[in-house]
């Protein structure tokens, strides 16, 4: 039985940093979207 050795991913290691930094852009997007909305529907849809 021969041993597979797997190369090193290509993938680089997600920390913790990208995690809150995707959380507060995604919370910003969301939060403006729904202010936009409330401002005027038309406007939302331009912007977004």
């Amino acid at each position: 039985m021969t041993v597979r050795a797997f190369p090193v991913p290509k993938v680089p290691c997600v920390l913790a940093t990208f995690w809150v930094v995707k959380l507060l852009t995604t919370g910003i997007g969301e939060t403006s979207s729904d202010f936009l909305r409330a401002v005027s529907i038309p406007l939302a849809v331009v912007v977004e």
